[in-house]
């Protein structure tokens, strides 16, 4: 009696062809490895007040704008950023009473980064309280065409004299001027003096504007000129308190000078805001 074996059979079923037998399936190759595409940005930061005295580090968000990659500081200030993409990106750190810095971050490979310290101050005390047009007077310079008192309060304690406290001022053409996106900007500032005001911690100063100096900035007569004025942390070493805690606008240049714009981050939280026309 002959030996059968089993082979395997082909039958017809519904029009289907369906294979059967007893044999060993073939191995399924193993799945190719993923390929890497994403990198990752670590750093710290260390917070300061505006006496230059250390903060807290922790709850320091840090985000790339334009995603939705971001983390959050821990006890030490470090952070960690994930799934990071190949390009020119914007590092942004905040948190609520320090100034918000920006940086370029450029990721041309899949190298993991280590960010430099980041040093956030805390925003200005001194704040503008009023902002009001005045005429011209008898200490009017020639081609001056508007004019503004501008009343400030500043911390007396922070600032005794002969400590200077500062304000700075925004040029530009739409109403969004800010201290971040502005043609022209100046600093001003004086000594506290606890005579002069009667009351202190108030100061006032006049802003002037010149006809030449805003033709020079690329205003023509008619158009709107608009002012943002914000409290200022003068540099110690200037004669205030703290520092200026200042950045570059990242990949981008001023549209009038061709010149990168820098950006005085600590300032005030809010500005006072003028308009006027030019003539």
């Amino acid at each position: 009696m002959s030996k059968s074996y089993w082979s395997p059979v082909a039958l017809l079923m519904g029009g289907a062809l369906l294979i059967t037998g007893c044999g060993k399936s073939k191995r399924e190759d193993p799945a190719p490895p993923v390929a890497v595409t994403t990198t990752t940005i670590s750093g710290s930061v260390q917070v300061e007040d505006e006496m230059l005295q250390p903060l807290s580090k922790a709850g320091v968000a840090v985000r790339l704008e334009g995603t939705t990659i971001s983390a959050v500081t821990d006890a030490n200030g470090a952070y960690r950023l994930t799934n990071v993409p190949v390009g020119q990106h914007v590092l942004n750190l905040s948190r609520v009473g320090l100034g918000t810095m920006r940086y370029e971050a450029n990721i041309d490979d899949l190298t993991p980064r280590n960010i430099a310290p980041v040093l956030l101050s805390e925003q200005s005390s001194t704040r503008i309280t009023d902002l009001k047009s005045v005429g011209k007077s008898s200490t009017s310079l020639p081609g001056e065409v508007a004019a503004f008192e501008c009343t400030v309060s500043y911390n007396a304690q922070l600032y005794p004299a002969p400590t200077q406290y500062a304000i700075a001022v925004y040029v530009g053409k739409t109403a969004d001027v800010s201290n971040t996106s502005y043609l022209q900007s100046t600093q001003l500032s004086q000594d506290q003096n606890i005579t002069s005001p009667p009351t202190p911690g108030t100061g006032r100063f006049k802003l002037a504007f010149y006809k030449n100096e805003l033709q020079q900035m690329g205003f023509a007569p008619g158009d709107r000129v608009y002012v943002a004025v914000y409290g200022l942390n003068k540099g110690a070493t200037n004669g205030g308190v703290g520092r200026e805690a200042t950045y570059f606008v990242p990949y981008s240049r001023n549209p009038t000078t061709g010149q990168i714009q820098r950006v005085v981050a600590n300032v005030s939280p809010n500005a006072a805001r003028v308009n006027f026309v030019l003539p």
